[in-house]
């Protein structure tokens, strides 16, 4: 008798038990955690995504700042807080960033 070799908790388990349908969801189980990014996870929401990034660069490989640079009293954009991206330089009258090397004269800083 196979009842009589199991442990308490398993027989009720086992009396407790009742045969799913096929492809019917368990509801005792606990759903996957959810992959969190690392961007979301410290609060940067999407913004920072690669198909939000790539969205933003041009075809010359410019690329537009996430949130629009303040506009300076001599006509010029402010560069965006924060740190420098990667190998960009700050077209200040443009108001985006460029590649190294790509600055037209008079449009820095």
């Amino acid at each position: 008798n196979p009842t009589s070799k199991a442990a308490p908790n398993q027989l009720n388990e086992m009396s407790n038990a009742v045969a799913a349908p096929p492809g019917a969801v368990n509801k005792n189980e606990r759903n996957p955690p959810q992959k969190v990014s690392m961007l979301a996870k410290y609060g940067y929401g999407d913004r920072y995504s690669i198909n939000k990034v790539n969205a933003r660069k041009m075809k010359d490989g410019s690329v537009i700042p996430v949130s629009t640079p303040k506009k300076l009293e001599n006509g010029k954009y402010a560069r965006p807080s924060g740190r420098q991206r990667k190998g960009m330089d700050w077209d200040a009258v443009r108001g985006i960033w460029v590649p190294e090397g790509k600055l037209p004269p008079g449009h820095g800083e």
